[in-house]
């Protein structure tokens, strides 16, 4: 049995309901499907609503007083927030935030606190071709900017559609941000340059995004990110790093640039492009790493890639692995009949395939956290909903739905 409180503008688990909201499994549990029943009783249709949205994730909690607020801005839904910079201001460090695909595009918000803001995932829609993902709302939850400021190590922000950029906010005089998450979502840019007047920050991971732009890691040389992974994202343009250490490895990209950076290391990434331009401007005595990586002609004459690396001392130099293919069209299945992701995959012949280091793919599906297709976020999900229709004081309104886990 599971028992669910409902209460003004948060879900608590576990909770002596009274009288309780049983919840009881059909069958036994067989991840990843659920079949569940569940008998509601009184409730309003904001209520029923509000239990199926946040089932999917509550199923998959078992920590005693953390608590998960609900974010959503149509107001037919009823929800207890409508904006997610409220569920922000309301919530303590170690809360969930899950935010509801909507037709209305969310503001903006700073997160100044360890949380972990889930959205249902991107490119759901109907017009384009679609990802084969059964979901009961297949809407976006669209942001337009995202800030990140002091308190907020630690925090998990996936399944967004953040249409402008994730920037770092104004204040952050002494702060540190350390072991940020920003995975499967689809961003407009990404823009995170640390001033002087913050420590350095260590330990951010941008893995399995659909990042549209040119982003940048920078700081001055007194201040920097370290032992940071940008891992299996489709990224647009260029993307730079300055006095930033990275290990970049296993993207579909353009071009990187960068300097002075101490450590980066650049494997398995497919770079694309009429032009591509890897610059990377070392300091002395610096280690940069570049091998069996992918580049890719997109154009019909013969094809060099710019590949600059100076200035470092115990550099893996682009002849290691790295492989430039010249017939365009070779490496990816393409746009035709595939969906805005999922034209990015691998052809059956590609000449990616176990070509990374170790022998792993190279590109976003490649290697052991491979892009996830519409950026569907690690928690249940519910795919289908049937109800008697009704209910009362007497007649129970049972409701059937099935959920799918993902990993």
């Amino acid at each position: 049995m599971r028992q669910f409180q409902i209460k003004g503008s948060h879900v608590v688990l576990p909770y002596e309901a009274k009288p309780p909201l049983k919840l009881t499994t059909k069958n036994q549990i067989n991840c990843p499907q659920l079949n569940l029943l569940i008998p509601m009783q009184n409730f309003t249709i904001s209520h029923k609503l509000a239990l199926l949205m946040i089932l999917g994730w509550s199923l998959t909690q078992t920590a005693f007083g953390q608590v998960t607020h609900r974010v959503n801005n149509n107001p037919a839904a009823a929800a207890p927030f409508t904006t997610i910079q409220a569920a922000v201001d309301a919530a303590q460090p170690g809360d969930i935030i899950l935010v509801e695909g909507s037709g209305t595009q969310y503001s903006g918000f700073t997160l100044n606190k360890q949380l972990t803001i889930t959205g249902p995932g991107y490119f759901f829609s109907p017009n384009t071709p679609r990802n084969p993902v059964n979901q009961v709302n297949n809407l976006e939850a669209r942001v337009f900017t995202m800030s990140l400021s002091n308190g907020c190590s630690g925090s998990i922000i996936q399944g967004l559609y953040i249409a402008l950029s994730i920037n770092l906010s104004s204040q952050l005089a002494g702060a540190t941000l350390n072991n940020i998450t920003i995975r499967r979502n689809k961003i407009g840019n990404i823009s995170c340059s640390l001033p002087a007047n913050v420590e350095s920050s260590t330990g951010w991971l941008i893995t399995q995004n659909y990042i549209l732009g040119s982003p940048v890691f920078s700081g001055p040389s007194s201040t920097n990110i370290v032992n940071g992974v940008i891992s299996n994202n489709f990224i647009g343009t260029n993307i730079s790093l300055f006095n930033a250490n990275f290990s970049l490895f296993n993207n579909v990209i353009f071009t990187v640039s960068g300097g002075p950076a101490s450590t980066l290391s650049i494997y398995n990434n497919i770079f694309r492009g009429s032009n591509t331009i890897l610059h990377i401007d070392g300091r002395a005595g610096a280690s940069i790493i570049h091998l069996n990586n992918i580049y890719e002609n997109q154009i019909s004459s013969t094809y060099t890639p710019q590949i600059s690396i100076d200035g470092v001392v115990n550099n893996i130099t682009a002849t290691n692995g790295n492989v430039i293919i010249q017939t365009p069209g070779t490496v990816f299945l393409g746009a035709t009949g595939n969906t805005t992701d999922g034209q990015w995959q691998l052809k059956s012949d590609s000449p990616a395939i176990d070509a990374g280091v170790d022998g792993v793919d190279c590109g976003m599906f490649g290697g052991s956290t491979p892009y996830i297709l519409s950026g569907i976020p690690p928690v249940p999900v519910i795919t289908n909903m049937t109800s008697t229709g009704a209910g009362n004081n007497t007649t129970p309104l049972n409701v059937t739905i099935s959920v799918t886990g993902n990993q």
